[in-house]
């Protein structure tokens, strides 16, 4: 717990319908300040406070520097809101910062500037790091993507799920009969299907995540209706090369759309994969 002397609220970087999230500063004993991102729920509850502190939970244990870690949890002194308070990550998420170097041109066939090749594939390879951490402790994210992955000032990308992305990118997700709204597009066949997910339901949005990456942010099956995704897939459907993406790099990605759970790659295959690219 930490004190709510000990936060200050500066700018808002982002608001959605359940909540926001402020730049802010922390500090900490002898006048020590860091700056954080504090989310705010925007309307208590004992339904939302418990999913609240649900996250907390799951959170607090990570430890991992391609995870986004839990600083503490606080609340609004008045009114008993809680908050969560998070590090700061300059570079705001990968799906933003990406789409804000390509611009608005619908596909890139060449690196712009300050993006490479290398830095594209150290984006993956720090997700898939994070990821192969995750499913050491079983946990299973079910909402893998690039704008739930996040950019520190050294552009080293953490795997976070602690932002408004839901509200912020309302039209990543689509509600499918009665279901809450899901992230079609990201999503195994098995998962669309029969809404399980697994590690390698996670594994799957890894590829797509990665696409993402090598196509700067593009939204993925662009002639695809999220009503059609599980048709498209189970004939065999996946996204194209994207332009960036040199042959290995695709051939990882493809070796996350099995239909075949069982024969995705393993985040940890994946991260060996990735190694040897670089190399």
């Amino acid at each position: 717990m930490i004190n709510p002397s000990c936060l200050k609220l500066h700018d808002k970087i982002a608001e959605g319908a359940f909540g926001k999230v402020y730049k802010g500063i922390y500090i900490k004993g002898d006048e020590e300040e860091t700056e954080v991102a504090i989310k705010v729920l925007k309307v208590f509850s004992p339904t939302q406070a418990e999913e609240f502190m649900k996250e907390c939970i799951f959170t607090k244990k990570f430890d991992h520097p391609n995870v986004l870690s839990l600083i503490g949890v606080s609340q609004i002194k008045e009114e008993g809101i809680p908050l969560m308070v998070l590090p700061y990550m300059c570079n705001g998420d990968v799906k933003s910062f990406l789409q804000s170097k390509r611009g608005d041109a619908v596909e890139v066939v060449k690196f712009p500037e300050g993006i490479s090749n290398d830095l594209l594939t150290k984006i993956c390879l720090d997700i898939a790091k994070g990821m192969e951490y995750l499913s050491s402790l079983r946990y299973v994210h079910r909402d893998l993507a690039a704008r739930n992955c996040m950019l520190d000032d050294n552009l080293v990308a953490k795997v976070s799920d602690f932002g408004l992305t839901r509200d912020t990118y309302i039209s990543d997700y689509y509600k499918l009969d009665h279901c809450a709204l899901l992230p079609v597009k990201w999503l195994a066949p098995e998962a669309l299907l029969d809404k399980k997910f697994t590690m390698k339901t996670d594994v799957w949005s890894f590829g797509i995540t990665c696409w993402e990456v090598f196509t700067l942010g593009l939204q993925p099956y662009p002639t695809v209706s999220s009503s059609e995704m599980l048709k498209y897939l189970k004939s065999g459907g996946v996204p194209d090369q994207p332009p960036l993406s040199s042959d290995k790099m695709y051939i990882i990605m493809t070796s996350c759309w099995n239909l075949i759970p069982e024969e995705r790659s393993t985040f940890t295959q994946l991260v060996e994969k990735i190694n040897q690219k670089i190399q």
